[in-house]
């Protein structure tokens, strides 16, 4: 096929396909370069996003650190009034009748000790 061409024709068919490479990798080069810039600019915002995070972290701990010591070394409040309340209607009922066994137990004593007399 070469010798029916000519060598000028076999030489500008070589340039050619020389340049169709040439043109191809530039492609696939700039693709690359590219891909990787785009690669780049995502990472930078991940990393100032990662920056971020730990400076609001930071100031976090800080607040927490400081509302500890407050709390921690804070003079001791003082002690608020007692609440008196008043007992359910079940703690009554066993009030009264803790009173009643009581003074039931203490006649029988009595009676008793008159007895035993």
């Amino acid at each position: 096929m070469l010798r029916s061409l000519g060598r000028r024709d076999a030489v500008a068919a070589l340039i050619i396909f020389v340049l169709v490479l040439l043109c191809t990798y530039l492609t696939l080069r700039v693709r690359v370069t590219y891909g990787n810039e785009t690669q780049i600019v995502l990472l930078r915002q991940e990393l100032l996003a990662v920056k971020q995070g730990i400076e609001n972290d930071r100031a976090t701990t800080r607040i927490w650190e400081a509302e500890i010591e407050r709390t921690l070394y804070a003079q001791p409040a003082q002690k608020p009034e007692a609440i008196t309340r008043r007992p359910s209607a079940l703690e009554q009922w066993q009030i009264n009748q803790y009173k009643d066994i009581t003074r039931r137990l203490t006649v029988l004593e009595r009676w008793r000790y008159e007895t035993e007399r």
